[in-house]
This record gives C-alpha cells, structure tokens and sequence, in this order.
C-alpha cells in the first residue's frame, strides 16, 4: 500500500480563499483525513 503526503493545513487555506468560511474548511479537513481507506 502506498502512501499519500497531504497538507491539511494549505487545503483549509485554499478552500478558505475560494471563500468558504473557516468552520466549513476545517469540517471537510476533518472528514477527507478521518475517512477509511478506500479499497480497491
């Protein structure tokens, strides 16, 4: 299994300056890094 390198912080950053509000930025963050692997 491989190994994917993702800032988390320059993702909230990036959907913060698209003009989605901080709290909404952070819930995404949340749900991308706690969901389970997918498998194929």
């Amino acid at each position: 299994m491989s190994t994917v390198t993702f800032d988390t912080l320059k993702f909230v950053k990036t959907l913060e300056a698209s003009g989605i509000n901080e709290k909404q930025a952070e819930a995404t963050r949340k749900l991308i890094v706690t969901r389970p692997p997918i498998k194929s």
